[in-house]
């Protein structure tokens, strides 16, 4: 399987990519304190116009999806 790197990750193929670039990673799934707040954007970066959602925890952005390009990875 190959997934483009500046692509969102989907289901099952994704979470096992995920688990097996971060094996020693500990979680916690209490998410109880955290806030987790998602912001849309229009990029206009290229002529794709993509449509591009900005999710961010505790303030920090932790990723973004929507984007065609990687100018619309970028807040």
């Amino acid at each position: 399987v190959i997934v483009d790197e500046n692509s969102h990750l989907m289901g099952a193929i994704g979470i096992a990519i995920l688990a097996k670039n971060k094996e020693n990673k500990v979680y916690d799934l209490n998410v109880k304190n955290i806030k987790f707040e998602t912001k849309g954007k229009e990029c206009m970066g290229c002529a794709n116009h993509c449509d591009v959602v900005h999710i961010f925890k505790n303030g920090k952005h932790i990723d973004s999806f929507g984007n065609k390009c990687p100018k619309g990875s970028k807040i």
